[in-house]
Parts: C-alpha cells; structure tokens; sequence
C-alpha cells in the first residue's frame, strides 16, 4: 500500500503528524509516538475504516501499531483481544477454540490473525497426521505465538512434545546490508540511529527498538501463565541463536517457526534446522514477505540445497511449507 493510498482514504487527523512510509528521528520521541499511535488508532477502527486484516500499516494488529503501543505504555497488556468485530473480518474461521486461544495470545504478539491461524491448523495438522518430533520457534518476544503453539497441542491433547523457543530475550541483532524491508527501509541504518537514541541521557530500557532491556522473565511468565501446556516441556534458550544452535537436545522436529527478522540468523536457522525437521513437517515463516534478509536466506537455501516447496501465502509476510523429502 503507497503513502498515497492511504492518504486518499484516510484524511489526516487534525494537529496530528502525517506518517510517512519513512521513519524519521523526530518520530522517535515519545510525544510524536503518541500522536502516531492516536492517529494509527483511527485508521485501525473497524467500523469506520474496514481494512484488511493482513495490511501490516493500518490493521488492529498492525507491526507498527503494536511497537508503538509497547514503546508507549510499556510492557502491560495491548488492547488487542478478540471482539465481534475482529471475528467479522474472518467469516470462515467458525473453530471456537481458535478464537479463545486467540484472546490469550494477541495481547502478547504483533502477529495478524492468519499468521495465528497458521500456527492453530499446523499444530492440528502434525497431531492428527502423526507427523513425530518436537517444536522449534525462533524469535519468541513478548510470546504469544509460543502460547498458540502449546494451547493448540494441549486442545488436541499432545502434551508430551517439547517446545523450545531461542531468542535474545534482550532486543534485535545488529541488521546487515541485507536487511531492507517492505517500506524500503536500511534497518542497518535504523539500528544506528536507535543506537544513539538509546544511549542518550536518560533513556530507559523499552524505550529502544533494538535494545528493549531483559524481558525474559515477562515473556516466560506471559507464555507459562497462558500457555495451559506442562512447562517442563517449553525450554526456553537465550541468546543470539548463531550461538546456541545446533542444540544438543534437539533431534527431531515437526514444526519449525522462523521469525527472526534478519539474513544472518535466518540463513543459520535453516542450516542447522532443516535437517531435523522430518519429512511431512511443517516450516513456518514469519519474515518472508516483510523482511528482504530472511526472504534472501530463505530462497538461497531452497534453491542450494535443491529443496522443491511450495510456499503457501498466510498473509502479506507469512509463508508456510510441508517438508516433502528427506
């Protein structure tokens, strides 16, 4: 979607900054992120703006709405649950227990309802198909793609499969000049410039996109208070996952959730990975469409390692694939 189409449907709030596809300096202040997140907020109303759901700029579970709501009002709970008009938008989702574990989850992820759905039918998928092996997620932050995964497969009554789940637990990696984006952003640049912004005078923890401080011990707290799944079966690996993989533990997988964002640690995860996934399990991308890195490392390994896939389009970034031979 052009700045210009959205422009033409949504007109400018009065007093409010117009948000260009852009981020600037200025934009990171705390002042100006309230007034985007107000401004964000009208064209997010369901009533009178229908949008669709997968639009990453203006939906309820907008990226950019989401990380301004974090930077804005800390670590609580985001105003995001399931309500009849969410429901509405998705007439062909009718599984109740999709949407009630949906309420659970989107308080704690920025991830659009297919994306979650996605999650919920693979999930589904490897219970009834027996497809064995445990269940690997990287990139975890704040959570609630990790409580979908363990709510599902206690729903269809697995409870014995481990899930580990490897991220920093402090902030993004530094980005290379791979990592460009939809919007057409130098994510290398804007680590540079939130670097600055986050060791100027003053600045708190959480007020930095990259360096977010430790939220570990929230974002295990979010996922064991809601993930109603045995919490000695969820592992939780920290650091940067170029150092903790391969994991000794892990031998077998079937399902492996990517959402690291960037070439380097994504490229990585599919080598050290892949090789466990076994063949009918399933590969969830969380990055492809939105980030240029991890659509690079993605389609380089397919394409070396002469994998056939068929990437299944779940929304404007997420990709799902079968494991179709060893």
């Amino acid at each position: 979607m052009s700045e210009s189409s959205v422009e033409n449907k949504v007109p400018p709030s009065e007093g409010a900054p117009e948000i260009g596809l852009e981020p600037s300096a200025e934009n990171r202040e705390l002042a100006e992120l309230r007034a985007m997140k107000t401004m964000l907020a009208e064209f997010d109303d369901p009533v009178a703006m229908p949008r669709d759901p997968s639009d990453p700029l203006v939906s309820p579970q907008s990226i950019r709405t989401k990380m301004i709501d974090g930077f804005v009002e800390g670590w609580g709970p985001a105003a995001y649950r399931v309500s009849p008009q969410l429901r509405a938008r998705f007439p062909d989702i009718d599984d109740e227990e999709f949407w009630k574990i949906a309420d659970a989850a989107l308080p704690h992820t920025a991830l659009s309802v297919q994306r979650l759905y996605s999650i919920y039918l693979a999930v589904h998928y490897v219970v009834e198909a027996n497809i064995q092996g445990d269940i690997v997620e990287c990139g975890v932050f704040k959570g609630g793609s990790a409580v979908m995964l363990a709510q599902t497969l206690a729903h269809f009554g697995d409870v014995l499969r481990r899930i580990y789940l490897f991220d920093t637990f402090t902030g993004w990696p530094m980005p290379t000049d791979h990592d460009t984006d939809f919007l057409g952003q130098q994510h290398k640049q804007l680590y540079e410039q939130d670097k600055k912004t986050a060791e100027a005078p003053g600045v708190k923890p959480g007020q930095s996109i990259y360096r977010l401080g430790d939220f570990f011990e929230r974002t295990r707290k979010a996922i064991l208070s809601n993930a109603a799944y045995p919490a000695e079966r969820i592992v939780f690996v920290r650091g940067l996952v170029e150092e903790t993989l391969p994991h000794p533990e892990i031998s077998s997988l079937a399902i492996l959730r990517l959402d690291t964002d960037y070439y380097e640690s994504t490229a990585w995860e599919l080598k050290t990975l892949w090789p466990f996934l076994n063949v009918g399990g399933v590969m969830l991308i969380d990055d492809y469409g939105q980030f240029h890195g991890a659509r690079k490392a993605v389609d380089e390994f397919l394409r070396d390692n002469k994998i056939p896939a068929f990437l299944h389009r779940d929304d404007v970034t997420g990709r799902v694939m079968l494991k179709l031979r060893g």
